[in-house]
């Protein structure tokens, strides 16, 4: 295999035991937006956990940081094992996984039983998402990078919706009957247990070649600490905005939730919202603005990086 070959040679498809399943892209799009809804609510139970059980800010940060890892970090794990036992199992109980614990924080015994249940309902949204990733457009002929749009599009109006129906259920049920926004995920796995079929299987093992990854390292690495800073400010304001705004501003639960849902639906519209003519012009454009970026990066670092080595 040379340098120019893909990273994973594709799979070949065993069609005795993988029928075309039209529903399956359906399927993973619902568990995409219900497992994200989940992911984006903590934020909004924060103000009425830290009332319910004293916590402090510190406390409170910590959850949204043990979500967050458990969410993130354990795919690798769950992305082997998914490859290793090929079963649907491990997006099928995501669902249901993950509403259950997050929306039973609070009946929870006191802030060691609020990490476990965070950890665990992490644990739900990071089963699901190496799996149905990859297999949410398997079996498709066309349009397959249509249909990964939709996708992906999906759980982040997962994370766009959460904050309200999570907002709606504070102020409707109270922190405690905030069990009730569980239904939605146990009812998907249900419906998933019934209706998903059997995940893609390689008819030959997968080989990985590593030396794309070495010439591509300065790009890739860039584009990490790009992610990493972009991951870092979604969590602030995902975890501490309807604090904030609860806190200092005088909003109402229901309001400073409702405040969140509002700036995550701004992200939710995706790739496959821009047409064609718009595309070419953003990409025109795109490449026209690269240089004046770099200069403005480097204006803008020189006199951070001399302050930090005035100051340290």
């Amino acid at each position: 295999m040379t340098s120019s070959s893909p990273l994973v040679e594709p799979p070949v498809l065993d069609t005795r035991q993988a029928p075309a399943y039209p529903i399956s892209l359906v399927l993973y799009c619902l568990g995409h937006l219900v497992v994200d809804l989940y992911s984006a609510s903590l934020g909004v139970l924060q103000p009425a956990l830290i009332a319910a059980y004293g916590l402090t800010l510190t406390k409170a940060g910590v959850l949204g940081g043990v979500l967050a890892l458990s969410s993130s970090i354990l795919q690798p794990v769950y992305g082997i094992l998914a490859d290793r036992f090929h079963s649907r199992l491990f997006s099928a109980l995501a669902p249901a996984v993950a509403g259950i614990f997050i929306s039973s924080l609070g009946w929870a015994g006191g802030y060691g039983w609020l990490l476990a249940m965070v950890f665990a309902g992490g644990m739900g949204m990071a089963s699901f998402h190496p799996q149905a990733a990859a297999n949410a457009t398997a079996r498709l002929t066309r349009n397959r990078a249509q249909a990964m749009a939709f996708f992906i599009c999906s759980g982040t109006a997962g994370f766009a919706i959460g904050p309200a129906l999570f907002s709606f259920s504070l102020e409707t049920w109270g922190l405690r009957g905030s069990w009730v926004v569980a239904i939605p995920g146990v009812s998907l796995t249900l419906v998933m247990l019934a209706g998903l079929p059997p995940p893609v299987r390689s008819e030959r093992p997968r080989s990985l070649d590593l030396s794309p990854l070495k010439t591509a390292w300065k790009p890739l690495t860039l584009l990490f600490l790009l992610v990493f800073t972009r991951s870092i400010v979604q969590v602030i304001f995902t975890q501490f905005l309807p604090l904030y705004l609860r806190t200092h501003r005088g909003f109402t639960l229901a309001a400073a939730g409702y405040a969140l849902a509002a700036f995550m639906t701004g992200a939710v519209p995706g790739p496959q919202d821009v047409p064609p003519a718009a595309a070419a012009s953003l990409q025109r454009r795109q490449d026209s603005a690269r240089p004046q970026a770099r200069r403005c990066v480097l204006r803008l670092g020189r006199p951070i990086a001399r302050h930090h080595l005035r100051t340290g």
